[in-house]
């Protein structure tokens, strides 16, 4: 497990309509990845 994952909440209704409200994102560094396809990365970042 990478522990240099962060999980980031989507918050305003601009990220909203970008992301998806179900969208699970992860902070990596200064990249944000969309990884709602493999939530199983969502759920192991800290």
């Amino acid at each position: 497990m990478n522990t240099n994952l962060l999980i980031i909440y989507i918050r305003n209704s601009r990220d909203k309509q970008y992301y998806g409200v179900a969208a699970l994102l992860v902070r990596c560094g200064s990249y944000i990845y969309n990884v709602t396809s493999e939530p199983n990365i969502y759920y192991n970042a800290k």
